[in-house]
């Protein structure tokens, strides 16, 4: 498997995002140790000059893309679709971002073991979440609620007036890890049966405000290496 970690120099919302330092380390690093860590090959994937020479200054191998790859709004397939043309050697890959710190070697490895011992065509972590979906509305342009997960339980009560802990359980998808096959990016990133690998606490957490950036500082105080 190969281990690659994209780190895009344009993050808005948090600025040059993979060379600002979390415990006094760039995030960038603390990917680069967690795919060393885990055994596998592992590459960064970026269109920064800047990003591109840190991680050769670290002894990594390091991949080019082009900045239409790496813009806000660009998919991950954009570029990942090219995996398998570039690196043919390999049969998966996990696409390990850094804006999950904590999320460890074992976890890449687990993940990787979860996609071939369920012949899934991808996985992607996932955490278990309060904020229920069917407690959520849509409102439109006549100011009529609509909710956004439709439903009704045996009894005929709709999801939306049931109590929530007699609803299923719901997961968010964490940005942290995605691990998928050659054959997969043959025609998609996820293709159509997607294994779930869930995570929890630090590992759950992604960096995408400051706010989340703070608690991180909080952790890496702590945090064993």
């Amino acid at each position: 498997m190969l281990v690659v970690i994209p780190a895009r120099g344009g993050s808005r919302r948090i600025p040059h995002k993979a060379l600002k330092l979390l415990g006094g380390r760039p995030l960038l690093d603390w990917a680069i140790d967690r795919a060393r860590a885990s055994g596998c090959a592992y590459v960064v994937a970026s269109e920064d000059t800047e990003i591109l020479c840190h991680a050769v200054s670290q002894g990594v191998e390091v991949w080019r893309r082009d900045p239409p790859t790496a813009t806000d709004d660009a998919p991950d397939y954009s570029w990942a679709r090219l995996l398998p043309v570039r690196y043919p050697e390999h049969g998966t890959f996990a696409i390990l971002r850094i804006t999950s710190p904590f999320l460890g070697p074992e976890q890449i490895q687990a993940a990787h073991h979860h996609l071939m011992g369920g012949h899934y065509s991808s996985v992607r972590c996932v955490t278990a979440t309060p904020c229920h979906p069917a407690k959520m509305w849509t409102i439109d342009e006549h100011g009529i609620g609509h909710p956004v997960m439709h439903g009704h339980r045996p009894d005929g009560t709709p999801y939306h007036s049931a109590p929530t802990q007699t609803l299923p359980q719901v997961y968010l998808q964490t940005a942290g890890l995605e691990v998928t096959t050659r054959d997969t990016l043959r025609m998609t990133l996820a293709g159509g049966k997607i294994g779930l690998y869930e995570v929890s606490g630090p590992a759950a957490l992604d960096l995408n405000t400051l706010d989340d950036w703070a608690r991180a500082e909080e952790m890496a105080k702590t945090w064993t290496h």
